[in-house]
């Protein structure tokens, strides 16, 4: 039980930071993720003996990423002047919580992250057309949501439940 809530702790952390980062920025930097992610399998592997679900969560992460880069990338018809609407640190992002949160709790946060996230998007661009008089469509294409802090905070709250589950 230590070990689960040092480790919600640090991953807790550092998913805080990142989400910092991608609010103010917009961006999520290679220098959080990348050492984030080599810190989850180590940990699993040597102290919580949880490296299946880790690793697996991984994979479901990285399938997920893939598979929403292709759709953003396709609905854009490779048109490299219209915005993306996920960049390569969200990417990065969700296979990191995939091995930080496993499987199969990976799941229901990517899918509901995505839907708070989509909300939350939709209600801001709504405000925009309702300050701006521009039409729904040409908002939608301009507005912006960060997707870190939705995930991240959704993780946060899989590690904690999944200690007493």
């Amino acid at each position: 039980m230590i070990t689960g809530i040092a480790y919600a702790v640090i991953f807790s952390g550092l998913l805080g930071l990142i989400s910092w980062y991608d609010i103010k920025r917009g961006i999520i930097p290679n220098k959080f993720t990348y050492p984030a992610a080599l810190a989850a399998i180590l940990i699993n592997v040597f102290l919580t003996g949880n490296w299946k679900a880790c690793l697996l969560g991984g994979a479901v992460g990285l399938g997920a990423s893939v598979l929403l880069w292709l759709m953003a990338y396709l609905s854009t018809r490779g048109n490299e002047t219209e915005t993306m609407t996920i960049g390569m640190g969200d990417v990065k992002l969700l296979i990191l919580i995939g091995l930080i949160v496993g499987w199969p709790l990976v799941v229901a946060v990517i899918l509901s992250g995505f839907i708070f996230a989509g909300l939350y998007g939709g209600i801001k661009a709504y405000y925009t057309r309702m300050k701006t008089g521009e039409s729904f469509k040409s908002v939608a294409k301009t507005e912006t949501a960060p997707l870190a802090p939705f995930l991240s905070l959704l993780s946060v709250a899989g590690l904690i439940i999944g200690m007493f589950i």
